[in-house]
């Protein structure tokens, strides 16, 4: 959870980030800097799940865990001196450290569970995953809730955001590095048969199933999603600052709350209570949540002017008005 609450609300900050540096001090910084750094991470991090099994493997739980979220670490202390070839450099390091971090999350869940809890277990490490949206986004909301509703995220915001972030992340290497190590991976190990190679190959064969491939639609809607409320969406209440009455930054905390709550409430609806939902089988469940997101996409459309994920400071008009102060 420590990691995400600094992970999650950096990328939420990221594009305005950026977009402020440049605009402040006519820097070499890219505008676009904060979509580039998150295009490099998911990118780099779909290839290096080809090779995360094998380095788990190698390293073991436990140290897989602290070498991808040290690769956080790096990547967020960057933004305290902003840098442009090393915050892509850094992304690519943090997406390869994602592949090694979530590989190992969900081997050390498997060997810490049993057939009868592990769906409880998962819906578990969710909830305090999705949580550090919610207790980011309060910080955050501390942090703007008195400022004034400039163009960019001063100096002295910076050090305090990706100071505090930063260090949030060192605790959360530290608490991985004490983590005990399963009875069950020793035994894991012990028993397990077959080659690398093999491991890789079985893996690509796997990939190019038929219900593999019909399972790719649905996780590029997911990942599209993400992509949109995370790094598209964020920046556009951001940049909207004409359109509303609130401050723009505090919206963005808000936004940040409020899909904590969401993917919380989710994960106890579909996961906690598994065994009412699944009745209806998951098929139903995952048209459903695809609905729910193009219902969000549609009001997000309505809500924002067509602009403001590119134009920081947009005062074109939105199809909907928001309430405005007098």
């Amino acid at each position: 959870m420590t990691i995400e609450i600094s992970a999650e609300s950096r990328t939420l900050l990221a594009r305005p980030h950026s977009s402020g540096i440049r605009s402040k001090t006519d820097s070499s910084i890219p505008s676009n800097a904060g979509y580039i750094s998150q295009t490099i991470i998911y990118g780099t991090f779909l290839f290096s799940n080809l090779i995360a099994p094998p380095l788990v493997a190698i390293l073991r739980c436990r140290w897989s865990l602290v070498l991808g979220s040290a690769t956080y670490t790096l990547l967020m202390a960057n933004f305290l001196v902003l840098n442009t070839p090393f915050l892509y450099i850094a992304s690519a390091l943090e997406g390869f450290g994602s592949a090694i971090l979530w590989t190992s999350v969900g081997h050390y869940l498997a060997l810490n569970s049993t057939e009868k809890n592990v769906e409880r277990n998962s819906s578990i490490l969710w909830m305090w995953h999705t949580s550090g949206l919610i207790f980011g986004g309060i910080f955050l909301l501390v942090v703007f809730g008195s400022a004034d509703d400039g163009e960019v995220i001063d100096e002295g915001q910076t050090r305090l955001i990706y100071g505090v972030f930063t260090g949030i992340c060192l605790v959360g290497n530290v608490v991985f590095a004490l983590l005990p190590t399963p009875e069950s991976e020793r035994e894991y190990y012990e028993e397990r048969h077959g080659s690398y190679k093999q491991e890789l190959i079985s893996t690509f064969k796997l990939a190019i199933t038929v219900d593999s491939i019909l399972f790719s639609f649905t996780s590029a809607f997911a990942g599209q999603l993400m992509s949109f409320w995370s790094g598209v969406y964020s920046t556009s209440l951001s940049f909207s600052r004409h359109s509303f009455a609130v401050n723009s930054k505090t919206l963005v905390a808000m936004n940040s709350i409020a899909v904590g709550v969401g993917q919380i409430g989710a994960a106890a609806a579909f996961g906690l209570y598994g065994k009412r939902t699944l009745r209806w089988g998951r098929a139903p469940i995952i048209v459903f949540s695809c609905i729910i997101g193009v219902i969000a996409y549609v009001l997000a459309a309505l809500n924002l002017p067509a602009d403001a994920p590119f134009n920081n400071g947009t005062t074109e008009p939105t199809v909907i008005q928001p309430p405005r102060s007098h």
